[in-house]
């Protein structure tokens, strides 16, 4: 149920994030990643309430917002397996 949200403009906050993907349905999280000194990288994660939820959140992909088009994918976090098999130094 997790959206990664890419091209989000440099000004956004987590607030407007959610209240575009509530437009959607139920949002039970939004996050935009920052540097060090607080400045958005402009990509974020949204959480939907249910795949469907998040599946129908694809059709904002696409949309302008401040300026930008912004891309919306389904997140694919790495399985358990890959994160096992990893070597760490």
């Amino acid at each position: 149920n997790t959206l990664y949200i890419k091209n989000l403009p440099a000004n956004l906050d987590e607030d407007e994030l959610l209240n575009i993907f509530s437009r959607v349905g139920e949002v039970k999280g939004a996050r935009i990643v920052r540097d060090d000194e607080g400045a958005s990288k402009e990509f974020g994660f949204v959480d939907m309430a249910s795949s469907d939820l998040a599946t129908k959140s694809l059709s904002l992909s696409g949309k302008k917002f401040h300026g930008k088009e912004i891309l919306v994918l389904v997140s694919n976090p790495p399985s358990k397996a890959n994160a096992d098999d990893r070597t760490v130094f």
